[in-house]
C-alpha cells in the first residue's frame, strides 16, 4: 500500500492533499517518485506535496493557487518548471528543497514572495525579464554562486540573500534604473543613495558606495573586507554573524558604524574579527568603545600574523582561587598564539601577555566571587593588536568563615 507513481489525468486541473505531513510519519506518500500530468499543466495549493521524502519530479509545468508551501521541505526533489502565465512564487514554496537546483521561470514572473526558495540547492539564477520584488529571505541559505539581476528588478529585501555562503558573482543588467553592479563589485548598489544592499564572498566596494547597508552581509563565508575611503557609514547588522571574519579595514571617513553593524561575527576566542583603523578617527574611538579588537595602520611596519588561539596557564598548576582573590599575571598566565600563513602553520612560541586588565563578572564585582564566575580580559599585544578581549568562566572556591563558639553565654526568655 505504498505508492511511488501519481499520474494526473488531464480533466484534473487542481492536485492538494498529497503533503508527507498528512497521517503518521509512516505516510503511503513517502515513497511518491515522480508525478506525471497527463494534461499541460497542473495547479498546487497549500503543502500539496510537501514534506515528501523522495518525490524527484513532476512532468507537467507547474501553476500556483494562492497558497504557500506547496512543496515545503521536500528531499529529493530536483528540477520543476513554473507555468507561462504565473505571476507569483508563493510564501514558502519551495523553503528546505536543499536537492532543488533547476527552477525554470516563466516571462510573466514578476514577485518571489518570502522564503519562496530559502535553504535550496539553486546554483545559478538568472532573473526573467519581468520580476519586479524579491522578498523577505526569498534565497536565503540557498546554495547560490551566480546571480543575475534584470532590469525590471525595482525591489530586493535587504535580507533576501542572507546565508548564501557560496555566493561570489554578482551582475545587475545595465539598463536597471534603481541598482547597478558597477566597477564588476560583485554587490548590489542602491544607485540613487549611493547605498551597498546585497553583498558577496567576491565583493570589492567601489570608492563611489557612501553606505553598506543594513543585512548586505550578514550571515556570510567573508573572511577578510576592505572599506575604501569616501565610505561614510556601516548600517546595522550589515556584517552581522559572519563567524570567519578575520580582517576588517576601515577608512578615515567612517562618520558612523551602528552598535549591531559586527554583532557576532568572527566568533571565536579571541574574537577573529580585528579591525585596521587610522589613529585619531572615527573608526578607532568607535572600535574603543564598542571594545572590539584592533590594529593602528599608521605605526605598521608590516603585516602582524593573524592570532590564532590564546592559552591560560594558573600558577601554579592546579592552583584553586577562592572568593574575594584578584587576577594577576603573577599568578595566571595568557599565552597568544600567532598563525604564520606563508608555512600554513601555528607559531610554535607563544607571546606571553604580561599586562591585562581583569574585569569580574561584567563589572558586578570587584573580584572573584565563590562559584563561576564570567572574567573578561583586555589587553594589548607586542605585535601590534590593542583591545583584544577574552571572556572565560572560572570557578572560585567559597569562603570559609573562622570563627569560635562562644562560652558562659546564659540565655533568658
Amino acid at each position: 500500500a505504498r505508492y511511488d507513481t501519481l499520474i494526473v489525468p488531464a480533466s484534473i486541473k487542481n492536485v492538494r492533499g498529497f503533503s508527507g505531513q498528512l497521517g503518521a510519519g509512516d505516510n503511503r506518500l513517502q515513497n511518491l517518485y515522480q508525478v506525471i500530468g497527463l494534461g499541460d499543466e497542473i495547479t498546487v495549493t497549500n503543502m500539496s506535496f510537501a514534506y515528501l521524502k523522495n518525490l524527484v519530479s513532476i512532468n507537467v509545468p507547474i501553476r500556483f493557487e494562492d497558497s504557500p508551501q506547496p512543496f515545503a521541505g521536500d528531499e529529493s526533489l530536483k528540477e520543476i518548471t513554473i507555468a507561462d502565465g504565473e505571476e507569483i512564487v508563493p510564501t514558502g514554496a519551495f523553503e528546505g528543497c536543499k536537492s532543488l537546483e533547476v527552477v525554470n521561470l516563466p516571462n510573466s514572473l514578476k514577485t518571489i514572495s518570502e522564503r519562496a526558495f530559502y535553504e535550496t540547492g539553486i546554483k545559478t539564477l538568472r532573473l526573467g525579464n519581468s520580476v519586479q520584488t524579491i522578498s523577505s529571505e526569498a534565497f536565503a541559505k540557498s546554495a547560490l554562486e551566480e546571480l543575475y539581476v534584470s532590469s525590471t528588478v525595482t525591489y530586493i529585501s535587504n535580507n533576501a540573500f542572507n546565508g548564501t555562503y557560496n555566493l561570489e558573482t554578482i551582475e545587475v543588467d545595465s539598463n536597471n534604473p534603481i541598482y547597478d553592479s558597477r566597477d564588476s563589485s560583485n554587490a548590489i548598489i542602491l544607485t540613487s543613495e549611493n547605498k551597498l544592499v546585497i553583498g558577496s564572498m567576491g565583493t570589492v566596494i567601489p570608492t563611489s558606495v557612501k553606505t553598506i547597508g543594513e543585512n548586505s552581509f550578514r550571515d556570510s563565508m567573508l573572511m577578510e573586507i576592505e572599506i575604501p575611503e569616501g565610505v561614510t557609514t556601516i548600517e546595522a547588522n550589515a556584517f552581522a554573524e559572519s563567524f570567519y571574519l578575520m580582517k576588517v579595514l576601515l577608512p578615515r571617513s567612517i562618520s558612523s558604524i551602528d552598535d549591531t553593524s559586527f554583532n557576532m561575527s568572527g566568533m571565536g576566542t579571541p574574537s577573529r574579527t580585528v579591525f585596521w583603523v587610522w589613529n585619531n578617527s572615527y573608526a578607532k574611538n568607535r572600535v574603543e568603545e564598542l571594545t572590539y579588537p584592533y590594529v593602528l595602520r599608521d605605526d605598521l611596519e608590516e603585516e602582524p600574523p593573524l592570532i590564532a588561539n590564546a592559552a591560560f596557564e594558573v600558577i601554579p598548576e592546579g592552583y584553586q582561587f577562592s572568593a574575594r582573590e584578584t587576577i594577576t599575571p603573577d599568578n595566571f598566565v595568557i599565552k597568544i598564539y600567532y598563525y604564520d600563513e606563508e608555512n600554513d602553520t601555528v607559531f610554535e612560541e607563544p607571546e606571553i601577555i604580561s599586562d591585562f586588565e581583569t574585569v569580574y563578572n561584567n563589572g558586578y564585582s570587584d573580584a572573584l566571587i565563590g562559584g563561576y564566575n564570567t572574567v573578561t580580559f583586555v589587553f594589548d599585544t607586542a605585535k601590534g593588536y590593542k583591545g583584544i578581549k577574552i571572556d572565560l568562566n572560572l570557578f572560585a572556591s567559597f569562603l570559609e568563615p573562622e570563627y569560635e563558639v562562644p562560652t558562659g553565654i546564659t540565655a533568658y526568655s
